[in-house]
């Protein structure tokens, strides 16, 4: 009988890294989101095209799915669909052009 798991116990590890996954994606949003304005401010001056930031934005979205999945199942999905097209369309702009 020793064998047997505390519930609470197995909740609270799946709490503490659902919480550490969602510190790891809003590190990793913010790091994006400077390559996107990076992206932009180049595509300003002149030196750069818009198809490089399609795919930095839809990892945004990925994070975005990933730090709402807990509490809100289908806002996850449809942010990870979005993701799922940005970085695939991004892909193919980038080996096409």
């Amino acid at each position: 009988m020793n064998n047997v798991t505390n519930d609470s116990d197995e909740a609270a590890q799946k709490a503490k890294s659902a919480r550490t996954m969602q510190i790891v994606w809003t590190i990793l949003i913010l790091v994006f989101a400077v390559i996107t304005a990076f992206r932009l401010y180049g595509w300003a001056n002149g030196t750069d095209n818009l198809r490089g930031i399609l795919s930095p934005l839809g990892m945004i979205f990925v994070g975005a799915g990933a730090i709402t999945r807990p509490r809100n199942r289908n806002l996850s999905y449809v942010l990870t669909g979005i993701a799922l097209v940005l970085v695939i369309s991004g892909l193919i702009l980038m080996f096409v052009y």
